[in-house]
């Protein structure tokens, strides 16, 4: 009965909906389908600042953990490990698109990498200035996860770079194995005292009788892990057979080391350059010498037998060689030593000679040894810390000494140019004295080890690779994340097996987590239970039970299929398969799992869950149907059947009855997040934002005091907060929808600071966590001040939704269903496009539409393709677009003219219900109607043909006179005109006192045009009043938020200088322009110089033709303004960034406001001494 009670309302149907606004730029807010998926966001922005010089760097030590639960950590893991983004891929592309004689397939490094920043910056400022450096691919192993080494690493700009984590470390189980449990001896304990005490581990010290200590037994167990990983899971690899160069985030590199490991490798193909290389199988970039010589041995190497002591440093090898490595996998997991390279020394004298000679030939293993060519001057250096399991001495510390000696003799080799020889001097020492094996470092007797890793995941060459061993044919998305998932489970039993639950408490155990909702721990010890007894009824059931609540629905109905599978009679079963195929998109299967279903006792459940189908497939009518068969099954209180009906009708857009629906099951159910959001998006829609805003605010309030941990509103506050994730509480909490609701409320009010902040006040969430919606409604609130970014995450999304659709193609289930989430919000289509105009990038917007057609019929209205096949047909054929304009001025202003006269006989009727409904069409009317209008205007306005665009603007008075859009930009043709100043103060006047208590919301260029009729029809003193009104608000703005800039009183003086420079007289003129950027760390930007700028060369060009002279005087403030203009202009841009280039951002030094004002002080210069 609970089970049932916690699904129930999952049969609740979803509504998702979309906002037009006046820009013709979409807002979607609305009940997005959440299904804790998190979605990747490829993104970096352009920053001036380099990586080495990253804030982190010189202020912390050791990088902090990350503060997520372990639950919350685990799927983050996972998911990283799943998803093998490649960071900067954009910049520098992996694999390289263009061969070059080095590296033409590229070079694979991977870094281990723990939490010492010191070092590892370190190494980063080494690689970076590597030659060959942007051909590789970094590939950082963690076995701990910190967001400050996140940054740092995804901040990398000199080369390709992927993450991912060690899933076994400490950091994932603190108090359990692989970690160090509580149960365990104790590291110095003797085995009598252990076996007394009885500690779990007491009958297995090592060979110093030791007990396992986890940070030390991890280090070997991570760099198994790490290799399998790298060789057998990485599907960007799956093709690569070059050499893999392994490092640990304390070793540090030459600038040559890259252009020395490409002779290494030529070398190894043997022939006339050394005929005896073949024989190596390893290369090794490092050792460790007392001196280094690279002066004179920089171009030395030597065959030697490897060494795990000498030659384990900066190590390359392929995929070939580990094939043979992992033959031997069973020695490796057994020899007693916790470090990797000493065990690696065993496989390479006990096992690797039987692989590469003849097993029955006794004399051929003895005369085997496993060759390496090493450098005599190493190209990597260890300068961390020396520690192990037996070595604790003092001397023990940092080797501060090695980079300093590694400098120097790197510093003398460049003297002498020494580095970067054309070929290599190699040696044969292969022959001499081998290498006498020792027994083992200890530190690794615990069986538990030697059997988990032994079964990793990739411990066998062909186990849960992501593509067919012996074939090209990679496997599915969908697939490989069920092989994914199903080793994620082998992973967590093989972890858990040995967690500490007293006998008899299991059931308490773990109910007590599910009522703490603390699923994943509960997954984490139900998998174990259902392993050792897959019949287990109770454990099979409460696994998907916690697989549904955490929304892992694939696994869930797994769950609930077994079950009734094995007990038939129990048809519920069914019934929560068939909703957990529900949950995961897949309506065919649901459907077909309902129609089995009998039982008469269920069939008031199934038909919710057939509605809910129904509605997700939008079949309406059918969905209509079956909810009404449930109204005559159910109470009329029933809340699902209520909100299934209101979703409906939302969906027929008859919102009025839709929130009837809604309002009628809060009544019933009381306060709940979910339903008191579909109260305001009901009211949104039919534009009562009052009350829209009232239910948003309610909700926000509730989730604030409830959930304190989602950290509401402290990212607009400036505090520093860590994403809360996708996570059950915030699902519940609707926060994620209001504030995306409030956030399109207050875009329709015209506040658009008030809409930027209510998605900044949501609860914090990295952007590779965010969901479609708000990832949308993002771009679109920050496309004026970062264009590029918005066209990203558009792309971003509109691909998404095309692979979706690939994916469908490609799988039959999903092609029948239309499965999957929500990955692009509708609107994306359509607003991608008409950024693209805005910008006019009128070619990408036709091959967009061109290239996606589908999505053209799928997606954009009638009217939204007529504007942009018009828009676009306007750059080839102006007269073409004209005709289109005016088609669509035609047909809408009658819509326009009819309900206006509708709102008119409304309001003499005086009934304030009609004459609302009245309103509210004739204003989308006229939203519809303007922006064809105008655009038909702007053909003759980009022609200066300013009469026929006031003429066309006269013809419309009559349908939008009353509207400030259209008031506006008579005023500004008007003013165009340059002899019609006291017409256009006439509508520039009213538009600017409106709003005169709040003069900043007006735009500056209006209140510049005014100041400007003003003087020119000789209203002197009302200029001035205006002017001083603006710099009083500025001055009390700059007081309230020191941090922000105004340009409102900067641009009015310097379209006023601008005038008396155009009439002439530049003295006053030229001092209104420099007035304009005071103070210049303030006022000084690319559009103020750009126009400043103009007058100054106006000014020089007459001075030059000996037209006009000016005074000493005016002279030397131009020249201080200049030099003003040097200093504070060195990071101001003169050329806007270009939104749509792969690399926009500018970096030219010529391409400053410094270097400019240099230029024209120059010239200035120039003309007063000729």
């Amino acid at each position: 009965m609970f089970l049932i009670t916690r699904l129930r309302k999952s049969f609740l149907m979803r509504i998702c909906l979309t906002l037009a606004v006046f820009s013709l730029l979409w807002l979607q807010v609305g009940v997005f389908i959440y299904r804790g998926a998190e979605i990747d966001f490829e993104h970096r922005s352009n920053t001036s600042s380099v990586l080495l010089n990253h804030p982190n760097f010189s202020n912390i030590e050791l990088a902090k953990p990350t503060n997520m639960t372990i639950p919350e950590l685990m799927d983050k893991i996972n998911l990283e490990n799943n998803e093998q983004k490649i960071w900067n891929s954009k910049h520098v592309p992996w694999p390289p698109v263009n061969e070059t004689e080095f590296w033409p397939h590229g070079v694979v490094i991977t870094i281990q990498v723990h939490n010492r920043i010191s070092y590892l910056k370190k190494l980063l400022r080494s690689l970076s200035q590597a030659v060959w450096i942007e051909r590789a691919l970094l590939i950082f192993s963690h076995n701990i996860y910190s967001e400050e080494l996140n940054d740092i690493i995804q901040s990398i700009p000199f080369a390709a770079v992927m993450q991912i984590h060690f899933p076994y470390s400490t950091q994932l189980f603190p108090y359990s194995f692989p970690g160090d449990s509580p149960s365990d001896c104790p590291r110095d304990i003797n085995k009598e005292r252990a076996i007394a005490i009885g500690c779990r581990n007491a009958q297995t010290p090592d060979l110093y009788g030791h007990y396992r200590e986890a940070r030390y037994s991890q280090t070997k167990h991570h760099w198994w892990w790490k290799v399998n990983f790298i060789f057998g899971k990485i599907t960007a690899l799956r093709d690569y057979n070059g050499p893999v160069v392994f490092m640990e985030e304390d070793h540090y590199v030459a600038e040559d080391f890259l252009h020395i490991l490409w002779l290494q490798q030529k070398l190894l193909k043997g022939g006339p350059d050394c005929s005896f290389c073949n024989q190596a199988h390893i290369l090794s970039l490092g050792s460790y010498p007392k001196y280094f010589n690279h002066r004179e041995a920089s171009n030395m190497v030597d065959l030697l037998p490897w060494s795990s002591s000498k030659h384990n440093m900066g190590m390359a090898f392929n995929r070939s060689v580990w094939k043979n490595f992992q033959q031997c996998s069973e020695l490796f997991c057994s020899v007693d030593d916790y470090n990797w390279d000493w065990s690696l020394l065993h496989v390479a004298q006990q096992c690797l000679p039987s692989l590469f000679g003849d097993p029955t030939n006794v004399k051929m293993k003895s005369k085997f040894i496993l060759g390496a060519l090493v450098l005599k001057a190493p190209r990597v250096f260890h300068i961390g810390e020396w520690y192990g399991v037996h070595h604790r001495k003092a001397s023990c510390a940092s080797d501060t000494s090695t980079l300093r000696k590694a400098e120097t003799s790197l510093k003398s080799a460049r003297k002498a140019q020494t580095l970067f020889p054309n070929t290599l001097r190699t040696k044969n020492m292969l022959g001499t004295k081998g290498i006498r094996l020792k027994k083992g470092n200890g530190g690794w007797g615990d069986p538990r080890v030697i059997y988990q890793v032994s079964n990793i995941p990739g411990f066998n060459a062909s186990e849960a690779l992501p593509w067919e061993p012996g074939s090209n044919k990679y496997i599915g998305n969908q697939q490989f994340h069920q092989v994914i998932n199903t080793t994620v489970l082998k992973i967590i039993l093989l972890s858990m097996a040995f967690n500490s639950i007293k006998d008899g408490e299991f059931t308490k155990t773990i109910y007590a987590m599910i009522k703490d909702e603390r699923y994943h721990d509960a997954i984490t010890t139900l998998v174990t239970i259902v392993d050792a007894n897959p019949t287990s009824k109770a454990g099979l059931s409460l696994l998907g039970y916690c697989c549904f609540q955490i929304q892992d629905f694939f696994n869930a109905s797994s769950c609930y299929e077994q079950l009734y599978n094995l007990y038939n009679e129990q048809e519920e079963y069914k019934l929560y398969w068939a909703q957990s195929l529900y949950e995961a998109g897949l309506y065919g299967s649901s459907l077909k799992v309902c129609n089995q279903i009998v039982n008469p006792k269920l069939k008031g459940k199934v038909l919710k869950l057939e509605a809910a189908i129904r509605f997700a497939e939008d079949d309406l009518t059918a969905a209509l149907n079956t909810v009404s068969a449930c109204f005559a099954l159910s109470s009329p209180n029933d809340v699902d059947t209520l909100v299934n009906m209101g979703c409906i009708r939302f969906k027929e857009e008859d919102y009025s009855r839709a929130l009837a629906k809604f309002q009628s099951a809060v009544h019933v159910s009381g306060f709940e997040p979910q339903l008191l959001y579909n109260v305001a998006i009901c009211h949104y829609k039919m534009k009562e934002y009052a009350p829209a805003i009232k239910s948003i605010a309610d909700i926000i309030e509730r989730g604030i005091r409830d959930h304190p941990e989602l950290s509401v509103g402290m990212a607009t506050e400036g505090l520093e907060v860590r994403s809360v994730g996708n996570t059950l509480a915030l699902h519940k909490s609707a926060l994620v929808e209001a504030f995306n609701l409030k956030a399109a409320t207050e875009y329709q009010l015209k506040n658009f600071e008030g809409a930027k902040e209510a998605l900044t006040d949501m609860p914090p969430r990295l952007e590779s966590e965010l969901d479609p919606v708000t990832l949308h409604n993002m771009a679109l609130l920050t496309a004026d001040a970062n264009p590029s970014e918005s066209f990203d995450k558009l792309q971003f999304l509109l691909l998404q939704q095309v692979a979706q659709q690939q994916q469908q193609l490609e799988n039959p289930e999903a092609r029948l269903t239309g499965a999957g989430p929500l990955v692009c919000p509708p609107e994306t289509f359509a607003n991608l496009l008409l950024l693209y105009c805005k910008y006019e990038y009128f070619d990408l917007a036709a091959d967009l539409m061109a290239e996606h057609a589908d999505l053209t019929y799928k997606h954009l209205s009638p009217y939204v393709f007529d504007f942009l096949e018009a828009l676009i047909t306007q750059q080839t054929s102006p007269e073409e677009a004209f005709a289109k304009f005016d088609a669509l001025c035609v047909r809408y202003g009658e819509t326009v003219r009819r309900t206006g006269t509708n709102l008119k006989e409304a309001r003499r009727q005086q009934n304030s219900h009609t004459t609302s409904a009245a309103g509210l069409a004739h204003e989308q009317a006229l939203e519809t109607y303007l922006p064809v209008l105008m655009n038909q205007a702007k053909i003759y306005w980009d022609r200066e043909n300013y009469v026929q665009v006031e003429k066309l603007f006269r013809q419309s008075a009559e349908l939008c006179g009353d509207a400030d859009v259209w008031r506006l930009n008579v005023a500004h043709t008007l003013f165009m005109q340059e002899n019609k100043f006291r017409e256009a103060t006439s509508f520039y006047e009213p538009l600017v006192k409106q709003n005169y208590d709040n003069i900043l919301d007006v735009s500056a260029v209006v209140l510049a045009n005014l100041c400007v009729c003003y003087l020119v029809t000789s209203q002197n003193e009302e200029a001035e009043e205006l002017l001083r009104k603006l710099e009083k608000e500025e001055e009390q703005k700059s007081l309230e938020n020191p941090q922000s800039k105004f340009f409102h009183l900067s641009i009015v003086n310097l379209v006023i200088g601008t005038l008396y420079c155009s009439k002439g007289n530049y003295e006053f003129g030229i001092s209104r322009v420099i007035k304009s950027l005071e103070p210049y760390h303030q006022k000084l930007g690319t559009d103020t110089w750009f126009y400043a700028k103009r007058c100054l060369m106006s000014l020089l060009e007459n001075m030059a033709k000996q037209v006009v002279v000016i005074k000493d005087s005016i002279v030397e403030d131009i020249l201080q303004f200049l030099d003003s203009c040097q200093f504070y202009g060195r990071e101001v841009q003169t050329i806007l960034e270009n939104p749509t280039a792969v690399n926009s951002h500018v970096s030219s030094v010529r391409f400053t406001v410094t270097y400019e004002a240099r230029i024209i002080k120059c010239l200035l210069l120039q003309i007063i001494r000729n």
